[in-house]
């Protein structure tokens, strides 16, 4: 094997994936990146630099993303066999089936042509990337590459750039959103629709300098404020916020008929609550997801947020047979988590929102606010008229269809459109 003698840029970037692992783990690590750095010796990308800095950009975005050593070695590794005379048998036998694998995968699933930006047709892509990567770290690795490749797309010539951009949108995007990778999913959607729409990109651009120009600031300011409120109820829970992103904003306008000025939501934030305990005394705990209306002043609705009613339901039973009170599989701790609150000026906004609830990614509720039996208006009055309320207190308004069980273990996802999130582990 030859003695690496690496560039400055690529030293760099190899110090920087060696951070993420321990002594053990850096001589599989360095074994994998000198086999990877001479098999593509004398090779450069279209931008000059060395092919080598490709998968090393590819394996420090999984490194970002804790995967294992093996998905890492995989990820220097994934294009010899595409590009190099370096065989399948020959990555077995150094670094093991696994490793060979993985690139294997990786090599078929690059032989994969997408022609047309239909999106029908593009559906149709998207299955068969699924059903050839028998491994979920192929589609994984798939996506870091091409997420390294959309961000050096500038040194293709325009036509390869239309191209590489149509089938990332319409094809990787919609797979990285899938396997939940937003952050990956958020640079190929914007980048694409970039290139794509240029025009639009643009227009959208000006539009939010001009109505927002300090997103950044709002946001920290907003983090700031509700991580006092937490602090203030001894509530515990991680703050996010980001701005919204130009195509995210641009599907809005176009899918739902909206102008600019019509789009409330130009930041996000989420909030991730600490894990809720598997409650006692219950076989049978199930979801229900619901909008939350808070109330403001005058019984005026204030916000709303969208929570997660959980219920012990076989206690819930038990109670309802016997006649009793059955508050107690309803009252329990961690029985009622909720998103941030996001104010609102005309209550009637509330029927436009959308709920959905999903379960290690699997979606299990969906359903149209407008869709409820009595609106919000009508279930505060109703209340008001029975029971004392107030300034600051909460309503968890109902659920649609799709309640079910949950167990230990389980990941809990609940939205309201894209304006509130919530998400936390049952444990």
């Amino acid at each position: 094997m030859a003695t690496i003698s690496p560039s400055k840029e690529v030293n760099k970037l190899y110090d920087k994936l060696l951070g993420y692992f321990n002594p053990k783990d850096q001589t599989y690590i360095n074994k994998a990146f000198q086999y990877a750095y001479d098999g593509h010796a004398g090779q450069n990308r279209k931008s000059g630099e060395p092919y080598i800095t490709h998968p090393l950009h590819v394996a420090i975005y999984l490194s970002d993303l804790n995967f294992d050593k093996e998905t890492i070695a995989a990820a220097l590794l994934h294009d010899l066999i595409e590009d190099t005379d370096v065989t399948y048998n020959d990555l077995k036998k150094i670094f093991g089936e696994e490793v060979a694998d993985i690139v294997d995968g990786f090599t078929k699933l690059d032989k994969i042509k997408y022609n047309s930006n239909e999106e029908a047709k593009a559906d149709a892509i998207r299955k068969m990337v699924i059903a050839m990567s028998k491994d979920i770290r192929v589609l994984i690795l798939k996506l870091a590459d091409r997420l390294h490749n959309i961000e050096t797309i500038e040194y293709h010539k325009d036509w390869k750039q239309q191209k590489i951009a149509s089938e990332t949108l319409y094809v990787y995007a919609p797979l990285a959103h899938r396997l939940d990778l937003q952050s990956i999913k958020h640079v190929l959607e914007d980048v694409s629709f970039k290139i794509l729409h240029a025009n639009q990109d643009a227009e959208i651009r000006d539009m939010i300098n001009e109505a927002n120009p300090d997103r950044v600031s709002q946001i920290n300011e907003s983090i700031k404020i509700i991580k006092t409120l937490l602090n203030d109820n001894s509530m515990s829970a991680e703050v996010y916020g980001r701005p919204k992103h130009n195509y995210s904003i641009y599907k809005k306008i176009v899918n739902n008929g909206l102008s600019f000025n019509e789009i409330n939501d130009l930041i996000g934030i989420r909030i991730t609550t600490d894990d809720v305990k598997y409650p006692k005394n219950t076989d049978d705990l199930q979801h229900e997801v619901e909008l939350v209306i808070a109330i403001g002043e005058g019984l005026s609705i204030f916000g709303f947020a969208v929570g997660v009613d959980l219920t012990r339901r076989d206690v819930q039973g038990k109670a309802k047979k016997s006649g009793r009170p059955w508050f107690s599989g309803k009252s329990f701790s961690g029985s009622a988590p909720i998103s941030n609150i996001i104010p609102i000026k005309d209550s009637d906004y509330l029927s436009d929102l959308e709920l959905k609830l999903k379960v290690n990614g699997e979606l299990r509720q969906s359903a149209s606010c407008s869709e409820m039996i009595w609106s919000p208006k009508e279930i505060l009055c109703e209340m008001a008229a029975d029971i004392p309320l107030g300034q600051g207190d909460l309503i968890f308004t109902g659920t649609p269809a799709g309640v079910g069980r949950i167990q230990s273990g389980d990941m809990i996802e609940a939205t309201i459109t894209d304006r509130a999130e919530l998400s936390f582990k049952i444990i």
